[in-house]
């Protein structure tokens, strides 16, 4: 299990409603390839104002979208 997987464990208890760890359990998704998740708390962090994330939530879609047609 790499740092990464312990970071999601971690986050995962941590987050309630913590902007900050949303951001820190979808940057933890994200780099254990689970997109769709890491899609869904980028998602949270954009909609509640925190405009960093816009990028990584842009190339995660795009991501999805790439292999969603390779899967095709």
């Amino acid at each position: 299990m790499g740092d990464y997987a312990r970071a999601v464990r971690t986050l995962e208890v941590y987050v309630s409603k913590n902007l900050r760890g949303v951001h820190l359990l979808g940057y933890a998704y994200y780099m254990n390839g689970d997109l769709a998740k890491a899609l869904r708390m980028f998602t949270t962090c954009v909609n509640d104002g925190f405009d960093a994330d816009w990028q990584l939530l842009v190339e995660i879609q795009i991501e999805l979208e790439a292999q969603a047609v390779v899967a095709v």
